[in-house]
């Protein structure tokens, strides 16, 4: 059962496919180029198939004055309709070569404009911002792509629905149904048209494909993406028979522990828990209770402010900084430096980690990923798609956990992270906007072009700062260059606005990367050498006080659980025992693998203990976890007539021998008279024990 609900929206992807359904990509049209200011042009597509459907991309390249966000190209359809824009250069820099990009339109519209001339044709008009004699050349070119069909637009198009596309692991299978009916489906976790999320990895996006042909012959394809959620990371353990078993979850945020799958037993609430004893291996389940929450940092002070150098561990700075609740990350050109929270004491080197932040609310720590280049954006390689976060614990290694963002983009140098109370806001030097991601379910909202904001920069390839929501808008904290130069500012993500939160006026040198601990007050910071403010003298890392506020937003919700198996280790001597005394002793025996061995209050440490006499023995084994664990078996020895000493009275036979599966036991009596058969093994273990009438002859 899964208890989370999410908002979140992913796109639907139109694929083409099949015999009858093509893609359609035209030649380049000829270079038009900008040679004045306040042009309009014209880009014509002439014998071109019908039948379009799905969405299809215009591709424009172009190559000029179109470094700064004002300078692009408007691009409208044959209907009049703004589709998009062409610029301004990803890499920020006039007269950059060569670049591209796609444009959407919705290709049904292709039989419409057919219909209009025989052509289809886009129309650009340059901003007045764009200035041709800036460049050696300023033109652009486009060509267009599209899905079409031979027989017509297709009637109709495949397509299918889910009730969710949010997942737990555990999640029972669901079947699928797809329009027209007679597709297939395909994907992972898909049999037939049975999807099971069991097979998928947490945190994974995973798209189901329904592939169907409609009454004209067209085959077309239409895919959703499914998310597998994550679970809280948890471990098996041990307990002692007759103990509160301790029930541990790692991570930040409100855990809540149940007795059942179901969710509906409450154990108790926390990272570390403690059940009702138990005599038995239990299992329990534990969920993390999902909320939305304000935070806001409401002042950064110098008051209680302690530093401490860092050159010996990380070597010259660079940038990059992440707290958790017990240490602090600095990032340098030689290691990660780690410190202890309280006091920057304890310094340990660690691998670099040029894209780390960390969550806030929880304490994770995460580095911004791409699954394209198996790596994270660095000071070596800033200019990449990040698609993704990957885990890192707090030794900077990379847990392996890649859990994929539902909005990709690009970042570059010039670039800011700011990390957040269950958000994370990167600011992308490729395209001037600012990305907020969902730390709980990991939608990306693009909140517009902040290119005006003026980071000021550090020797990496990304500034850090804070980010703050207040349940309407979100802010960033950033240093900035502007003004004094030596300020902190928030600015609105929604209206653009810029207050101070506070004015260095003694200097902070380099400052760009700062951070804040709602578990300790505090505010963390790193720059280089000494400042006025802080003092300091090769590398200088610090913190300060400073406060905040936070309120839950969002009602809470559980999201997936994970099971935990608290396992009691148990030593078993068996059922009772009857023997006779001619057999011999009865030898208990109790398992290998123990530390220790007590029978009946005796402890001489040996597994095995020899029964001559009836009575009750107890066994008491201390295992490898210190727990002392205990069986008891009551053994009775009888003073047994044996099969020789009734020969005089009874004739016994025993067969076949050897015996395979069954064994006929003859008597012959020379009265009538009840007897006791009792059958043992070798140890004088009893195997059947009954009575018979034996009738003389």
């Amino acid at each position: 059962m899964k208890l989370l609900y999410k908002l979140m929206s992913f796109a639907l992807f139109f694929i083409s496919t099949g015999l009858y359904a093509q893609v359609y990509v035209s030649d380049t049209t000829t270079k038009q180029y900008i040679t004045g200011y306040g042009q309009t042009f014209t880009s014509t597509f002439t014998a071109i198939p019908g039948g379009g459907w799905g969405t299809g991309k215009l591709v424009v390249y172009f190559e000029g004055d179109f470094g700064d966000n004002v300078e692009y190209i408007t691009v409208t359809d044959e209907g009049g309709n703004t589709i998009g824009q062409a610029g301004p250069y990803s890499s920020g820099f006039d007269c950059d070569g060569v670049d591209s990009i796609e444009i959407p339109f919705n290709a049904l519209n292709i039989d419409t404009w057919l219909a209009t001339g025989n052509d289809v044709n886009f129309s650009f008009a340059p901003t007045t911002d764009v200035d041709p004699g800036n460049c050696s050349v300023s033109y652009f070119q486009c060509r267009i792509k599209y899905n079409f069909c031979i027989a017509g637009v297709p009637q109709n198009l495949a397509f299918f629905t889910l009730s969710d596309s949010l997942f737990c692991k555990y999640d029972n299978s669901i079947t699928l149904t797809g329009q027209p009916a007679g597709g297939t489906f395909s994907g992972p976790g898909v049999t037939g048209n049975t999807f099971s999320p069991a097979t998928l990895l947490p945190g994974s996006i995973n798209m189901i494909t329904y592939t169907a042909t409609d009454g004209i012959g067209c085959t077309t394809t239409f895919s959703r993406p499914i998310r597998i959620l994550r679970a809280p990371m948890v471990s098996d353990t041990v307990a002692c028979p007759g103990t509160a078993p301790i029930l541990s979850v790692d991570g930040g945020g409100t855990f809540v522990w149940f007795y059942n799958s179901a969710l509906t037993q409450v154990v108790d609430s926390g990272n570390i828990v403690n059940a009702n004893p138990i005599d038995q291996t239990t299992s329990y389940y534990v969920a993390r209770l999902s909320t939305t929450s304000s935070f806001d940092v409401n002042s950064l002070t110098t008051a209680n402010a302690q530093i401490a150098d860092h050159n010996t561990t990380s070597g010259d700075d660079r940038g990059g900084i992440a707290v958790t609740p017990n240490y602090v990350y600095v990032v340098g050109d030689n290691n990660t430096v780690r410190a202890d929270a309280s006091n920057l004491a304890n310094q340990v080197s660690l691998p670099i980690r040029d894209a780390l932040f960390s969550d806030l609310e929880t304490g994770e720590l995460f580095s911004l990923w791409s699954t394209t280049d198996n790596d994270n954006p660095n000071y070596n390689n800033s200019f990449m798609m990040v698609d993704a976060l990957q885990g890192l614990d707090v030794d900077m290694n990379f847990t392996g956990v890649i859990t994929p963002i539902d909005n990709p983009f690009q970042v570059d140098y010039g670039s800011g992270i700011f990390a957040g109370y269950g958000f994370v806001g990167v600011y992308s030097g490729a395209d001037g906007h600012i990305y907020v991601i969902s730390l709980n379910d990991f939608s990306v909202q693009d909140m517009g072009d902040h290119s005006a904001m003026t980071l000021y920069g550090s020797e990496n390839w990304s500034d850090w700062g804070v980010l703050e929501y207040d349940g309407l808008d979100f802010h960033v904290l950033y240093r900035s260059w502007d003004g004094s130069g030596n300020e902190i500012r928030r600015r609105n993500l929604t209206t653009g606005n810029e207050t101070t939160v506070i004015d260095f006026t003694s200097g902070v040198n380099d400052l760009s990367s700062f951070t804040f601990s709602p578990w300790n007050n505090r505010w963390y910071f790193h720059h280089e050498g000494g400042s006025g403010t802080f003092g300091g003298s090769t590398e200088t890392m610090g913190f300060a006080d400073g406060t905040f506020s936070s309120s839950v937003l969002t009602s809470n919700s559980l999201g997936c659980y994970s099971e935990v198996e608290v396992v009691v280790n148990t030593i078993d001597l068996g059922p009772d025992q009857i023997s006779c005394d001619s057999l011999g002793p009865v030898v208990l025996f109790a398992g290998l693998g123990y530390t220790s061995y007590t029978w009946n209050n005796v402890n001489n440490n040996y597994n095995a203990f020899p029964v001559t006499e009836s009575g009750v023995y107890i066994v008491e084994a201390v295992d490898t976890y210190n727990c002392t664990i205990s069986d008891t078996v009551i053994v009775t020895v009888n003073n047994c007539t044996g099969i020789d000493e009734n020969e005089s009275l009874v004739s016994v036979s025993l067969y076949p021998n050897p015996v395979q599966d069954n064994a006929t036991l003859a008597i012959e009596s020379v009265k009538n008279q009840e007897l006791q058969v009792r059958i043992t093994d070798m140890q004088g273990r009893t195997l059947q024990n009954y009575t018979v009438q034996a009738m003389q002859g």
